[in-house]
């Protein structure tokens, strides 16, 4: 019963099919993409030794649990199988077997029928192509075998297939899918808190043997900082993502590596990309008052002064941060400094000077500054102030 479960699992839509074959004896070759480990658990655990006479059997469950589902019906006058290490053999006489199911209101079947069947599975370790096995069934006596055309089916289904005859030998070869993932650029240098995109193609060893795929980015590149998106994030290969990698502002400068993931849904087995290295770089600010840095300027007793502030990113981060002002050399005594307590760097601010008639002359230095909290840096514009006296 597994063989011939094994032989729908493709089949659960339909149209014509594309391939008939009518009275001679025929052969077909299907080439299946399965998992290793799977196909074992169907053939040589499930039913290692199995007899049954006039069997019956009917499950309209079949099909994702997302829907919708299909109706599997077998009936046999004799079903035998017997499980020998990693090799099966199936016998079966007086055979009906059908699938049935709904499509856009119309109800289509796939059948096989036959007087006899005889099949034997092989398995062995999946070599470098990805090949584990073959199936072989017999199928003679008044043998009816139609497949519908349906999209995604494995090579050799491919269009659909309808056999009426006296013999029908059928080969399913069983492949484990095998991707090469690549990420280009393979380097890039991205500053704290900017993006940059990549293109991540994954590509099947063999353009017949693929399943479903979903792309990853590494965890413990997530952790420290370094995130990476994608844009569908999966499909059938051949296919091509955009990864949108994003570096947090504190994350320290130096260089990352890191590989991308493909996880193969058919077997479970994951595939790495090529090597990518994320260089991240500073970014940072400049401050200047008066459009320069450092900045000097000169005021008499008894005057004040208004000065630009502006504040302009080194890289493509940006954020609004706190401004604030502190003295670095003499006394600020009878001078007033005023200024807002924050920042756009999109946006300028005024810093006003007043020197009270009574300061004495002299140079006064301070600092103009804004700390950014996910920089955690201070960036400055020192500024020196020379204090005048008054005129007679």
């Amino acid at each position: 019963m597994t063989v011939l479960v094994s032989l729908m699992t493709a089949v659960f839509l339909a149209l014509m099919p594309t391939t008939v074959v009518m009275g001679k004896p025929a052969t077909l070759n299907i080439k299946a993409p399965m998992g290793y480990e799977t196909t074992k658990q169907t053939f040589l655990r499930t039913f290692p030794d199995f007899k049954a006479a006039n069997l019956h059997y009917s499950n309209p469950y079949l099909g994702p649990p997302e829907g919708p589902s299909a109706t599997l019906t077998i009936n046999a006058g004799s079903v035998s199988a017997k499980a020998v290490g990693t090799n099966l053999h199936v016998t079966a006489d007086t055979l009906d077997v059908s699938v049935s199911m709904f499509i856009e209101g119309v109800l289509q079947f796939v059948q096989i029928r036959c007087k006899s069947l005889e099949a034997d599975v092989n398995l062995w370790t999946p070599d470098s192509t990805g090949k584990f096995g073959t199936l072989v069934a017999r199928l003679k006596g008044n043998v009816l075998f139609h497949v519908p055309n349906i999209p995604g089916l494995p090579a050799g289904l491919a269009g659909g297939y309808h056999y009426e005859g006296q013999s029908l030998t059928i080969t399913m070869t069983f492949f484990e899918p095998i991707y090469t993932v690549t990420v280009d650029p393979s380097s890039r240098n991205i500053p704290q808190g900017c993006k940059s995109d990549f293109e991540v193609t994954v590509t099947p060893l063999d353009p017949d043997i693929k399943g479903f795929v979903n792309l990853r980015w590494p965890d413990e590149l997530d952790k420290q900082g370094i995130h990476g998106r994608f844009t569908t994030g999966g499909g059938v290969p051949h296919f091509s993502d955009t990864l949108t990698v994003f570096v947090e502002p504190w994350v320290p400068t130096g260089s990352y590596t890191a590989q991308v993931i493909a996880h193969d849904w058919t077997t479970g087995k994951d595939f790495l990309s090529n090597m990518v290295t994320i260089n991240v770089e500073a970014s940072g600010f400049d401050v200047t008052v008066g459009g320069v840095n450092p900045f000097s300027t000169s005021i008499q007793q008894g005057m004040s002064q208004g000065y630009k502030i502006e504040v302009t990113p080194l890289t493509c981060y940006s954020a609004g941060m706190g401004l604030y002002w502190r003295p670095t050399s003499g006394d600020f005594c009878g001078i007033g400094v005023e200024m807002p307590g924050g920042i756009d760097p999109s946006e300028g601010v005024m810093l006003v000077i007043k020197v009270g008639s009574e300061v004495p002359p002299g140079d006064r230095e301070m600092d103009v500054c804004v700390f950014d909290g996910s920089l955690k840096q201070e960036f400055c514009c020192h500024v020196t102030i020379q204090i005048v006296a008054a005129g007679p």
